[in-house]
């Protein structure tokens, strides 16, 4: 009987143990704090295919007395953007065999990087755009085009002040003497020992940039700046990382937030 009451206790004391251990791990293991943010919907440029093509514009070749130029193309050769006029950002956009005029489309930069285009899964095609260099400065601008049956394609650009001023304001930043931190929910990047004190920030919008993974999904990378004491420009200290979501209703959503240095 002895026997058999130690026993029990035994197996007793190996469960409290076991669901302590439990709870611990499953605490250790949460998931970090979900931040998702949305547009206001974007008020997307529609524009009618050129039926005929205007004399003017052909034949689409490089050079030349017409300054026309094939700018790039989709992998798959189902698109294809060309240049006609880089002082009021005038482009055609071929898709499956349909011209449509476009304008206000500057990317001709010093550094002078191609657009870059890809047909995503769910049928949008995706431009983006290299419009700003400098020092401290790389900005791409990301377009997503969605054409109806009729041809006609409806241009939406991610407005810049989602990350500007709604993700800038969600950010919080502490400083020290000479380094700090920057978080977003319970995401902390701890920042690398500056040669002078951090005054501010952080700030967003300096350095931009578009990825895409091999499923479709768009990311976007955004430098983190901050201010430094004596110093008129912000310092890069790291960069926040998130998917861009769309839908055909031209609602922009920003989520699955990282921090990396």
């Amino acid at each position: 009987m002895k026997r058999l009451a130690c026993l029990l206790l035994a197996a007793m004391l190996l469960l409290s143990g076991c669901g302590s251990s439990s709870a611990a791990t499953s605490g250790e293991d949460r998931e970090p704090l979900s931040v998702s943010m949305e547009a206001a919907p974007v008020m997307g440029r529609s524009y009618v295919p050129q039926v005929p093509l205007p004399e003017a514009v052909t034949p689409m070749d490089q050079g030349g007395e017409t300054n026309i130029w094939k700018a790039a193309e989709t992998t798959d050769g189902q698109a294809a953007l060309y240049n006609l006029d880089s002082g009021t950002g005038a482009v055609l956009l071929e898709w499956d065999g349909t011209l449509v005029m476009f304008d206000g489309w500057h990317f001709r930069t010093p550094q002078s990087v191609p657009p870059r285009m890809e047909l995503l899964p769910q049928g949008v095609l995706m431009v983006d755009l290299y419009t700003g260099s400098g020092t401290g400065v790389s900005v791409e601008e990301l377009h997503l085009i969605v054409k109806d049956e009729h041809g006609a394609m409806t241009d939406y650009v991610l407005p810049p002040s989602l990350y500007q001023d709604r993700l800038a304001a969600l950010m919080t930043a502490e400083t020290g003497k000479r380094s700090g931190s920057v978080s977003i929910g319970n995401l902390t990047l701890h920042l690398p020992e500056q040669e002078a004190k951090l005054t501010g920030g952080p700030c967003l919008g300096n350095i931009v940039r578009y990825e895409t993974g091999s499923d479709g999904t768009v990311y976007l990378s955004l430098g983190i700046g901050m201010e430094l004491k004596d110093r008129a420009d912000p310092v890069y200290v790291g960069e926040v990382l998130c998917q861009v979501g769309f839908d055909n209703a031209g609602v922009y959503t920003l989520s699955g937030f990282a921090l990396r240095e």
